[in-house]
């Protein structure tokens, strides 16, 4: 591949994407385009009836779960949450099939399969949320309790060096994996006058909701993981940076 890869995901996944094309040797630029900031909370704890569901990895990283609350059910979205949470000591996990709204259906099925599973629900999540859980579950008499443990906060710009990647046209690749990430991206890019440099550069998405925020900029090309898990979107990476 000519060009590099820029990757705008918030730590710590951008430096875990950056390791995985290393070893690929495939070229990339990291500039993280949301920063994840922790808001101050009281620990997350267990409760009789109570499971949790999670639909972000950094709920997880940034979440204050006591050793009770991690042997309580845990639903969760994408494989990249699953390992997370396997990584910080939950015993039942499950795991949704797409996204949020998927994941809903899939708690349901769980809570119809075995009605004592849990009585309410506790949603960790960031301050800012595409995906009303509360509603949702409320059509079905099931009490959601919310706890925002962490703020993604929009970069004021593009980084200096990423300008001039994209000026010289030095980025070929870049992929996005949340409909945030992708609209800050986008503004940002309109901000420093860079969306003319889009028309050299593939854009991926990990779903059609996260394509949706980027399809009408000119692209070179796009294309949209196969499912919408890390593990597909690494691998449209490596397949897409081959042909480039």
């Amino acid at each position: 591949m000519a060009g590099q890869v820029l990757i705008i995901r918030p730590q710590p996944d951008a430096d875990k994407l950056a390791q995985q094309l290393a070893h690929l040797q495939i070229s990339y630029l990291v500039d993280p385009v949301l920063h994840i900031v922790s808001q101050p909370h009281l620990p997350l704890a267990a409760a009789p009836g109570r499971a949790w569901v999670v639909t972000s990895a950094q709920a997880l990283r940034h979440g204050h779960f006591t050793a009770a609350a991690k042997r309580q059910p845990l639903f969760v979205v994408g494989d990249e949450t699953e390992a997370v949470a396997l990584e910080h000591g939950f015993h039942h996990v499950t795991t949704g099939p797409k996204d949020s709204a998927a994941l809903a259906q899939t708690i349901l099925k769980a809570k119809e399969a075995q009605s004592e599973l849990f009585e309410h629900l506790a949603y960790v999540r960031g301050q800012d949320c595409a995906y009303d859980l509360q509603a949702e579950f409320q059509t079905y008499n099931i009490k959601v309790l919310e706890y925002i443990v962490y703020a993604a906060m929009p970069a004021s710009q593009l980084g200096n060096v990423t300008q001039t990647a994209l000026r010289q046209g030095r980025v070929s690749l870049i992929p996005f994996y949340s409909a945030r990430s992708a609209r800050v991206f986008m503004q940002l890019a309109a901000q420093a006058g860079l969306r003319e440099c889009f028309t050299s550069i593939t854009a991926l998405s990990i779903s059609k909701n996260v394509l949706d925020c980027v399809q009408d900029a000119g692209w070179y090309k796009t294309y949209t993981a196969s499912v919408p898990r890390g593990a597909a979107m690494r691998d449209l990476i490596q397949q897409i940076a081959q042909k480039l």
